[in-house]
């Protein structure tokens, strides 16, 4: 009898170890999942900027900035 009772015992510790195992994979998918959307997101933002933008103000004209011209 008590060898029965021992295999119910680890049977239901290892329900209980399967339980924490498998809520620390899905709490750690979805945290992954999060931070690659935001990856992705920012990614996304950085690329239409860049597409957007434009290139001729990204440097001084230096003959306009020698005659005074801004």
């Amino acid at each position: 009898m008590g060898h029965i009772q021992c295999t119910n015992t680890a049977n239901y510790l290892g329900e209980q170890l399967y339980q924490i195992f498998y809520r620390e994979t899905l709490l750690g998918l979805m945290v992954a999942s999060f931070v690659l959307s935001r990856v992705l997101i920012g990614g996304a933002i950085i690329t239409v900027h860049g597409a957007f933008r434009m290139l001729e103000d990204l440097f001084l004209d230096d003959t306009g900035a020698a005659n005074g011209n801004n």
